[in-house]
C-alpha cells in the first residue's frame, strides 16, 4: 500500500506524575505518558497521531499541592492530517448499496458515494460494485483501492472524509 502524506510537528503538553511512580528513568515514563495520551487520537489542530519520537524535552516542572509532579513537555510527533485533493490508499472496509467505505488508517475512513463509482454498479448477491467491460473490474471487500479525498469534517474527534476513485 502506498505510504500516507505523513509530517512530524513539535507538540507541547503537560504530564502529571506522583511521586511513588518515579521508580523508572523519567524519559521512559513520560514517553509512556505521553505514547498513552497521543498515539492514535485525533485532533482537529493537529491530525491523527501515529508515532512519537523518544527525545522529550522538559520545559518547566513543578509540583502541585498534591504532591504530584507536573512536567511541561515538547516532543516531536508523526502525523497524519487527511486533506482536500490529497490522493491516498486504503483497504475496501466496507461494501453497501449506497457506496463503499475505505479504511486510510484504523480512524480514518472514507466514504465515496454510488454517485462517484462511475461505470460501477452494486451486485447484491456478491457484495461487490463491479465494471462490465472488455476488462471486467471489481470492487471487494479488502482490496486496496487508491482515492482522491474530495471534503473532510472533523466531529466526535475522529476526521470523516469524502472521496472519490483515482
Amino acid at each position: 500500500m502506498e505510504s500516507l502524506p505523513t509530517q512530524v510537528i513539535k507538540l507541547k503538553t503537560e504530564i502529571l506524575i506522583k511521586p511513588y511512580n518515579l521508580i523508572k528513568e523519567l524519559d521512559e515514563i513520560l514517553y509512556k505518558k505521553l505514547c498513552d495520551k497521543f498515539i492514535n487520537k485525533c485532533s482537529k489542530k493537529n491530525g491523527y497521531v501515529l508515532s512519537i519520537n523518544p527525545g522529550i524535552q522538559i520545559e518547566d516542572n513543578t509540583i502541585n499541592i498534591n504532591g504530584n509532579i507536573l512536567f511541561k513537555v515538547i516532543f516531536l510527533a508523526k502525523i497524519y492530517k487527511p486533506k482536500k485533493d490529497q490522493v491516498v490508499s486504503g483497504d475496501i472496509y466496507m461494501i453497501i448499496p449506497e457506496g463503499i467505505i475505505i479504511n486510510i488508517i484504523e480512524d480514518i475512513k472514507v466514504f465515496i458515494s454510488v454517485a462517484n463509482l462511475k461505470g460501477f454498479k452494486y451486485n447484491e448477491k456478491k457484495q461487490i460494485y463491479e465494471r462490465k467491460s472488455k476488462n471486467e473490474t471489481f470492487l471487494k471487500l479488502s482490496q486496496t483501492v487508491k482515492i482522491v479525498i474530495t471534503d473532510v469534517i472533523f466531529e466526535n474527534l475522529k476526521f470523516k472524509c469524502i472521496g472519490k476513485l483515482f
